[in-house]
């Protein structure tokens, strides 16, 4: 004999109308979901004449969810989660989980990679499942615990804490610097430069009224191959100082002048044409590597571990470089 339990829509209908409801977008919600639009429109529709109610209406190009589809997204997303936490249970009493840390290339390469030896030797890198990856992480669908992204901070639905705060030096080899006589802004007129295709030694030298073009030379759209380039003495370079800070610390690299360039106000995406700051412009110093987390994380005591000796490597990087004694070459 069978139970007189009523049969449930099709689970992917009901997370195609919660996602459309959250995303205020069948598009938004197909991306997320990662199928097509047609698919969630007609998983709604299914689930519409299966439920005998209207879940959206049509406002110009926009599909509005009505009161009642608000009210069950939302009791859908729950059930979700609950879901999601039940399976996470399960998958960590069957066996050890790692943690997985989200993080850019170029991060990745120049500012953690030097650190690797230290972070696997504490209890923080315990178990870290390190994904290098220049796309934004899902940190719903993706199975992310804790990434690093460049930004303002402050992204829906996580937790933020600033890593670093970048700016641009002006970055060379020792030898370059020497074999060049670069000792002060001036010099840079007649030095090697090595370009970046955001274009930012216009705004350097626009910045201290450095007279003339700045010199030609190879421009790369990627910060890795920048460096790279000064490292074989190819020229001089402006990079963020985040990327350069173990290199200084090393002397493999040094800056030939102390002065300095705030990241231009549109540099979250490097590679497209910046420019300086203007009126009503977000404050530049906002600009910055951040650790991100979600709150309701199973991790979370892990996730803070690691963390917190993200942070504390920061914070010590940060008061090398604020050390006058360090990385800038003297006249």
């Amino acid at each position: 004999m069978t139970l007189g339990v009523k049969r449930l829509p099709s689970f992917f209908a009901l997370r195609a109308l919660e996602a459309a409801v959250r995303c205020r977008s069948y598009s938004a919600a197909a991306r997320e979901l990662a199928v097509t639009q047609g698919a969630v429109s007609q998983q709604i529709r299914k689930l519409e004449a299966e439920l005998g109610a209207q879940l959206f209406k049509r406002q110009g190009n926009e599909m509005l969810p009505t009161p009642q589809a608000q009210r069950l997204a939302v009791e859908v997303a729950a059930a979700v989660g609950r879901l999601h936490a039940a399976v996470d249970e399960f998958a960590v009493a069957a066996a050890p989980e790692p943690l997985v840390l989200s993080i850019n290339t170029a991060f990745a390469n120049r500012w953690l990679a030097p650190k690797l030896p230290r972070l696997l030797a504490d209890p923080a890198g315990a178990s870290l499942d390190v994904r290098v990856e220049d796309r934004v992480a899902n940190f719903t669908t993706d199975g992310v615990d804790i990434g690093v992204r460049f930004g303002r901070g402050g992204w829906d639905g996580l937790e933020t804490a600033r890593l670093t705060a970048d700016q641009f030096y002006v970055v060379c080899t020792p030898a370059l610097a020497a074999a060049q006589r670069i000792a002060a802004l001036a010099d840079l007129t007649r030095a090697p430069l090595i370009h970046s295709t955001d274009r930012l030694w216009p705004l350097f030298f626009d910045r201290y009224g450095l007279k003339g073009a700045p010199t030609p030379g190879p421009a790369f759209n990627d910060s890795v191959l920048t460096l790279d380039a000064v490292a074989r003495g190819l020229g001089v370079a402006l990079v963020r100082s985040s990327m350069v800070e173990d290199d200084l610390r090393a002397g493999h690299l040094v800056r030939p002048i102390p002065e300095t360039m705030p990241l231009p106000v549109n540099f979250v995406k490097p590679g497209r044409l910046v420019r300086p700051v203007a009126e009503g412009d977000p404050p530049p110093a906002d600009l910055g590597y951040f650790v991100a987390w979600r709150a309701d994380s199973r991790k979370l005591r892990r996730i803070a571990l690691l963390r917190d000796w993200l942070l504390a490597e920061a914070q010590a990087a940060e008061a090398d470089a604020a050390d006058p004694r360090q990385a800038v070459v003297s006249g």
